[in-house]
C-alpha cells in the first residue's frame, strides 16, 4: 500500500479572495497487468464516505491519434482514501463494461455514474458505485435509465434530486433536462423545463435552488462547433430557466465546484481556438477531393494538434451576491478538461483529465482551500 501526502507544496497561487495551495503528489497507479499509467479522460469520479472513487475513462495508449493511434475506453476503478491528512490508494475493481463521457454525482449511497460511451455507441445507463472497506468489495446497484443515451452531459445533486442535462444524444445535442429522486427506490426520471440552448462539455454547479450552467458548447450541422460564454440558472422551485452574467470569454470541458451557497468556482476550460481550427480543418479534409491537397491538409491538422498549447489555467469565481464572476488565481500546473472537480472537506480534488489534445495526466490536482 502507497501512502501519498495529501498537502504538499509543490507551488502556490493565491488571491486576495480565495487563496489555494495546489499539490500534484497523487496519480492514478497503472492498470492492472500495465506498467505505466498514462491517465484518462471523461472519467466518472466522485466522493462518498471518505473515498475518492475514479472509474472508467478513455485514453490513447499506444499512439496519439494523428499518429494512426485508438481511443480506449477503460474498465478500471481506482479507490483512495482521505485520512489523517493523506491520500491513500486503496484499491482496484473493474466496471461491468468499459464507458467514459459520462456524468457523475456524490451521493450519499455512492457515486452515481450516468450514461456515456463506449466503442459500441451512447449509453443511458444508470448506476451507483460504493466501497465497502470492510469486505474490500465493490457494489453496483443498477437504477432507472435515462429516457435517452447521453455523453458528455453533465449532472448535480440538490437535496435528494440528481439533475441531468444537455449532452450529445444519438443523433443531436439535447437541450433537454432530467430529474431523479434518489429517495425513493421506485421513482423514475422525470422530464423538466428544456434548456435555453443544446449543449455539451458545460459546467453544471448549484446555489442553493439554483442550477447553473456555465459555458459549453454545440456541434452545429456543418461539423463545426459553436463555444459559448452564455451562463444559465434553472430555479428548481418555478422550473424556469434564465440568463444570468457571461463568463468573460467562450468556454468548454472546464471544471467547477460550488463553494458554498452563493459561490462557484471555475476551473480551468478550452477556450476552443485550437479545436476551432482542428474542426475547420477536419471539413476541409472530408470536403478536399484532391489526394495531394488532403494530404498537405491533413499534415496541418496534425502538426496542430501535435503542438497544441493545452488549455486554460484561469481560477474565476462567481458571487451570487454581487452577480459578478472574478478571476481569483491560476492552476499552476497543466490543467486537466473533460473530468469532473469535486469539494471535499476544505480541498479541491480534480482527478485526471485531458492536458492537451489526445494527451491525458494521471495526475490528481488537489488544492487546499486556506480559509481565513
Amino acid at each position: 500500500m502507497c501512502l501519498f501526502p495529501l498537502i504538499m507544496l509543490i507551488s502556490c497561487q493565491q488571491s486576495a479572495d480565495l487563496p489555494l495551495r495546489w499539490s500534484d503528489s497523487v496519480s492514478l497507479p497503472p492498470a492492472k497487468g500495465k506498467i505505466i499509467q498514462p491517465g484518462v479522460a471523461g472519467a466518472f469520479a466522485g466522493i462518498t464516505d471518505d473515498f475518492l472513487i475514479v472509474a472508467g475513462g478513455a485514453n490513447f495508449p499506444e499512439k496519439l491519434p494523428w499518429q494512426g493511434g485508438t481511443k480506449v475506453y477503460q474498465d478500471e476503478i481506482y479507490i483512495f482514501q482521505f485520512a489523517n491528512g493523506s491520500l491513500t490508494y486503496k484499491d482496484n475493481f473493474q466496471l461491468p463494461v468499459a464507458l467514459a463521457y459520462g456524468a457523475s454525482v456524490s451521493t450519499d449511497q455512492g457515486v452515481l455514474c450516468i450514461g456515456g460511451e463506449n466503442a459500441n455507441g451512447l449509453s443511458s445507463g444508470v448506476f451507483i458505485i460504493r466501497y465497502q472497506p470492510q469486505r474490500g468489495y465493490l457494489v453496483t446497484t443498477p437504477l432507472a435509465n435515462l429516457p435517452i443515451a447521453l455523453a458528455n452531459h453533465n449532472a448535480v445533486l440538490v437535496n435528494d434530486k440528481v439533475y441531468v442535462a444537455g449532452g450529445a444524444s444519438t443523433d443531436s445535442v439535447s437541450s433537454k433536462l432530467f430529474s431523479l429522486d434518489l429517495s425513493n427506490e421506485t421513482s423514475q426520471w422525470e422530464e423538466l423545463a428544456s434548456l435555453p440552448r443544446p449543449l455539451t462539455n458545460f459546467v453544471m454547479a448549484a446555489l442553493d435552488q439554483e442550477i447553473y450552467l456555465i459555458g459549453g458548447r454545440c456541434q452545429q450541422s456543418d461539423g463545426i462547433s459553436e463555444l459559448y460564454s452564455t451562463v444559465y440558472a434553472y430555479n428548481i422551485n418555478d422550473n424556469r430557466w434564465s440568463e444570468k452574467p457571461a463568463l468573460p470569454y467562450a468556454l468548454s470541458a472546464g471544471t467547477g465546484v460550488s463553494l458554498d451557497k452563493d459561490r462557484i468556482l471555475l476551473l480551468g476550460g478550452d477556450k476552443g481556438t485550437t479545436f476551432h481550427e482542428t474542426e475547420l480543418l477536419i471539413q476541409q479534409i472530408k470536403n478536399e477531393p484532391d489526394t495531394s491537397r488532403k494530404a498537405a491538409l491533413t499534415a496541418q491538422k496534425n502538426q496542430l494538434q501535435e503542438s497544441h498549447p493545452g488549455f486554460s489555467n484561469a481560477i474565476l469565481m462567481f458571487d451570487k451576491q454581487t452577480q459578478k464572476w472574478t478571476n481569483v488565481g491560476t492552476i499552476p500546473f497543466l490543467t486537466p478538461v473533460t473530468t469532473t472537480a469535486m469539494l471535499h472537506q476544505n480541498e479541491i480534488i480534480i482527478p485526471s483529465g485531458e492536458i492537451r489534445a489526445g494527451v491525458r495526466t494521471p495526475y490528481i490536482l488537489m488544492a487546499t482551500i486556506n480559509q481565513k
